[in-house]
């Protein structure tokens, strides 16, 4: 069967990835629902991935370029700067091993730093002064804090799979 398969003279398939990163934060976290999908429905969790989904991923795909091996991506990283993981997990520990904030979407990773910007004085947030700079949740805005809140919750959740 192998014979066979190497006497089809198929086209070389590219080796690398696309270039996520250079992707809007709403289109990288559309990527990552989609491919989450297209896993779902091969292992038969969820309904069949429609055409009109496979056209949307394709053409996100489309707009960025494929890197090769050993290739860095371009774009900008959208992390939760590691003083600011270490500060939450000082100030509301997590049950069961800590946050995840990789299991927040990159808008919601944005809007995260954002919200520990604004109520820390819009200061820097690198360093051990955040303890003292970031106001407590209690004293933040209720639909600050209730945001700030569910992504905490989201981020404390075992890892989810992104694809």
């Amino acid at each position: 069967m192998l014979i066979k398969l190497g006497g089809l003279h198929l086209p070389a398939i590219e080796e690398g990835c696309p270039d996520l990163s250079l992707l809007t934060p709403e289109e990288q976290d559309r990527v990552w629902e989609l491919g989450k999908l297209v896993r779902n429905s091969l292992q038969g969790f969820e309904p069949g991935f429609t055409p009109k989904e496979l056209r949307e991923l394709q053409g996100l795909l489309a707009k960025v370029p494929t890197l090769g091996p050993g290739e860095k991506f371009a774009g900008p990283k959208i992390k939760v700067p590691r003083a600011l993981e270490r500060y939450w997990s000082w100030v509301k520990p997590a049950g069961g091993g800590g946050y995840r904030f990789d299991n927040l979407g990159k808008v919601e990773t944005l809007r995260f730093v954002e919200l520990c910007t604004y109520y820390s004085g819009n200061g820097s947030l690198c360093g051990w002064s955040l303890k003292d700079r970031i106001l407590p949740l209690e004293e933040w805005e209720p639909d600050d804090k209730a945001e700030m809140e569910a992504m905490l919750e989201k981020a404390a959740r075992p890892h989810e799979s992104k694809v």
